[in-house]
């Protein structure tokens, strides 16, 4: 499905239903990981990506996480990846489609 989708739709689900999510969760982040939330903002950051990889890949993104950390994502014809987080490897799929564009 992903095919059918054009860049400029895949980025606009890439914003609204991937990016935006993750980015209200780290907002919520603890400046302090020994933090008494800090463990219930970890689970909700793990829920929130897990929906994201859940609607992307029901649009027909192929999304691959290794166990090293590495997140890989082919959506809409562009590939892009990040050894730091599924938000970041989301980041630099956003600047490679507009880049495709």
């Amino acid at each position: 499905m992903s095919q059918h989708l054009s860049i400029a739709e895949a980025k606009q689900l890439v914003a609204t239903r991937a990016l935006a999510p993750l980015a209200r969760a780290y907002a919520s982040q603890p400046r302090d990981p020994l933090n008494f939330y800090a463990p219930q903002w970890r689970e909700r950051l793990r829920n929130a990506e897990a929906e994201v990889i859940r609607t992307l890949r029901a649009a027909g993104a192929r999304i691959d996480i290794f166990e090293d950390g590495r997140v890989r994502i082919l959506f809409a014809g562009v590939w892009a990846s990040s050894r730091q987080s599924l938000r970041k490897a989301l980041q630099h799929w956003k600047i490679n489609a507009e880049a495709k564009q």
